[in-house]
């Protein structure tokens, strides 16, 4: 006679396929949507010097690459404590990882939180503890975008000690905000304390973005450091852009590189839209076109689009291909290459 537990699993490991398989469909749909609207945009799109955009592209896949890993890191630094278990294999998570990259292109923030938590939950990984990673990653990615860029832009239109005084500032206030997160959310909030109603809930929130996981002064710098690598490559990003299709100065320079981190911020803000689309791409142009000509400004934004389309795209199948060639492998050789 079945246990209890065997016909549960029996019933949901067929619905966690199907609503794995929708989310990786919806995702490659979403894309080509997106795909399709953008190269209509790109009729008669020709840069000035092709060099930078190829150097662009090639800066943009080991953004993605570092992106993953960083993400693998702190999925373990979230599970360790909490699950005892051992991970899956590495290039596993990375599938999963791959997978649910294209779901940003569906409406709604949900989906990419939520296809990444039931793929890399089928490996084994407790769905808390993914979800926390992604939230945690978030909060890195645009938390220091944001410190960074607003501090060019301080140093653009003020002076550069200003840009300076900003950063440590914002940069230290951040650090302290997460590591007070951290210890909000490891206490026991069912513990008969006579604490305040705003207390409570600020725990209740830390608790929603931490789950139990305490955010060390280690944890916090590194996340501050590898995440501050990531924000400068992606303005590095749009400057060699901006770079094939206008002569740049060092004011310029500095304007469209904040501009473009505060956009990418407002667009993961604004939740329909797919990828920030409409929203990021508008308050680029805006802001670019206040120090280059407006044709240039739009085609500086159309070009950023496909190029972030096509990597994707292209990060997305290269994952894909290294899991198929390696399944192929014999066991024996497998089980001795696994990381």
């Amino acid at each position: 006679m079945l246990s209890l537990k065997a016909v549960k699993l029996g019933v949901i490991g067929p619905f966690y396929r199907i609503l794995c398989g929708a989310v990786v469909l919806g995702s490659f749909c979403a894309f080509g949507w997106v795909l399709a609207d953008v190269i209509r945009s790109a009729e008669g799109l020709r840069p000035n010097l092709w060099f930078p955009i190829a150097v662009a592209v090639a800066l943009y896949c080991f953004m993605l690459l570092f992106l993953m890993i960083l993400w693998e890191r702190i999925l373990i630094q979230v599970g360790t404590p909490n699950n005892h278990a051992p991970f899956p294999p590495r290039l596993r998570l990375y599938t999963a990882y791959s997978r649910s990259w294209l779901a940003r292109y569906i409406p709604g923030r949900i989906w990419s939180l939520a296809g990444r938590t039931l793929l890399v939950n089928r490996s084994g990984v407790p769905a808390n503890d993914v979800a926390h990673s992604v939230v945690i990653e978030v909060v890195f990615t645009y938390g220091m975008v944001t410190i960074i860029s607003g501090s060019i832009l301080c140093g653009a239109y003020l002076h550069p000690l200003v840009a300076i005084a900003t950063f440590i500032v914002g940069t230290m206030f951040f650090a302290a905000t997460l590591i007070m997160t951290g210890r909000l959310a490891v206490k026991d909030i069912s513990q008969p304390v006579d604490y305040s109603v705003i207390r409570k809930t600020l725990r209740r929130v830390a608790n929603r973005v931490s789950g139990r996981f305490f955010f060390s002064l280690a944890f916090t710098l590194k996340g501050i450091a590898f995440y501050s690598c990531y924000s400068f490559m992606q303005l590095s990003f749009i400057v060699l852009i901006a770079a094939a299709f206008a002569d740049l100065d060092t004011f310029a320079i500095a304007v469209i590189a904040g501009a473009w981190g505060i956009s990418l911020t407002v667009g993961w803000l604004s939740i329909l839209p797919p990828v920030g689309l409409g929203a990021r791409d508008g308050l680029a142009f805006l802001l670019f076109s206040q120090v280059i000509d407006v044709s240039s400004a739009g085609s500086i934004v159309v070009t950023s689009r496909i190029v972030m389309l096509a990597t994707d795209l292209a990060f997305v199948a290269a994952i894909e291909c290294l899991a198929s060639g390696l399944t192929r492998i014999p066991p024996k050789i497998w089980h001795s290459r696994m990381p």
